[in-house]
C-alpha cells in the first residue's frame, strides 16, 4: 500500500492577531505575528504487510512527511521587533511566533507483530500479542520526535473474563522546548480489565501507569565529563477508573 497526501494548516487566531501580553517584571512581552504563514506538508506512506495462520500479521512502515513554513517560538530584541526607538520597551524582549526558513523532514519506520496464540492449551489459547518497534529520525530538532519506541500488548480473554496488560517504552528524546534539554527514557504500564455479567451489562477497571513511572528531565553538561543534571521530575501518579458498562 501508498498513499500521499498534501495538508495546509492554518494558524490559530490567537497567533495572529490579539493583545500584546506585557511583563513588567522579567521584561518580556508576548505579541502576535499578523504576517503568519499557514503549514504545508507532504506526506508519504508505504505498507508492507504478511498474513499467517492461523491469526497473526506481520507489518512494515514507512512514513515521510516534508513541513514548510514550520511555526517556531522566536525572542526578539526591541530593536529586531522595531521598537528600539521606544524608551517605553527599553531593555525589554519580544516573544512571538514566526515561519522557519528551513524544511522541515520527520521520518519514521516501524515493524509490527501481532498473533493470536491459538496454540496454547485450554483456557490460554485466546491469548493475543502484539508488538510494535518504531525508529523516528528528523532533520531538525523538535519538540515530540522519540528516536527508539517499542510498545505492545498481551491480551486474554477466556469465560467471562478479559485482561489486557500493554506496555510503552521510550527513549531519550530531546522534546523540551529548551535546547540541548532532554527526558531520559522511561517505561510505563497500562492494565484494563472487564467481567461480564449478562449479554448487556459488564464491570471494568482500567489503570494508568499502575508501576507509578515518573517523568524526568535532564541538562547536559557540555564540555566536561559530568554526568548530565536532573533539571525536574515530574510524576503524575496512578490513575484508576472503575465501573459499570451496559449496552441496551
Amino acid at each position: 500500500q501508498f498513499g500521499y497526501s498534501h495538508a495546509i494548516s492554518r494558524p490559530p487566531i490567537s497567533a495572529l492577531a490579539g493583545v500584546w501580553t506585557i511583563d513588567d517584571i522579567n521584561l518580556i512581552v508576548n505579541a502576535p505575528n499578523a504576517d503568519l504563514l499557514p503549514e504545508k506538508s507532504d506526506n508519504y506512506v508505504a505498507r508492507l504487510a504478511y498474513y499467517f495462520e492461523p491469526v497473526g500479521s506481520f507489518t512494515f512502515l514507512l512514513q515521510q512527511n516534508e513541513i514548510t513554513n514550520v511555526r517556531e517560538t522566536r525572542r526578539y530584541t526591541a530593536d529586531e521587533f522595531g521598537y528600539g526607538d521606544d524608551p517605553a520597551y527599553l531593555g525589554y524582549e519580544f516573544v512571538s511566533t514566526t515561519n522557519g526558513a528551513r524544511l522541515f523532514r520527520y521520518r519514521n519506520m516501524e515493524f509490527g507483530y501481532n498473533q493470536q496464540l491459538s496454540f496454547l492449551p485450554g483456557p490460554f489459547r485466546n491469548t493475543n500479542l502484539n508488538v510494535n518497534y518504531s525508529r523516528s529520525f528528523a532533520n531538525q530538532r523538535r519538540p515530540g520526535t522519540i528516536p527508539h519506541k517499542v510498545s505492545g500488548s498481551v491480551a486474554w480473554n477466556y469465560w467471562r473474563v478479559n485482561l489486557r496488560v500493554s506496555g510503552i517504552w521510550m527513549d531519550d528524546a530531546q522534546w523540551t522546548s529548551t535546547v540541548g534539554r532532554f527526558q531520559r527514557h522511561n517505561v510505563k504500564f497500562d492494565l484494563n480489565a472487564g467481567f461480564r455479567l449478562s449479554d448487556r451489562m459488564s464491570l471494568f477497571a482500567q489503570g494508568r501507569n499502575i508501576l507509578n513511572e515518573p517523568r524526568t528531565q535532564y541538562d547536559p553538561n557540555p564540555g566536561t565529563n559530568l554526568p548530565p543534571v536532573l533539571q525536574g521530575m515530574f510524576n503524575y501518579g496512578v490513575s484508576w477508573v472503575f465501573g459499570v458498562k451496559g449496552n441496551f
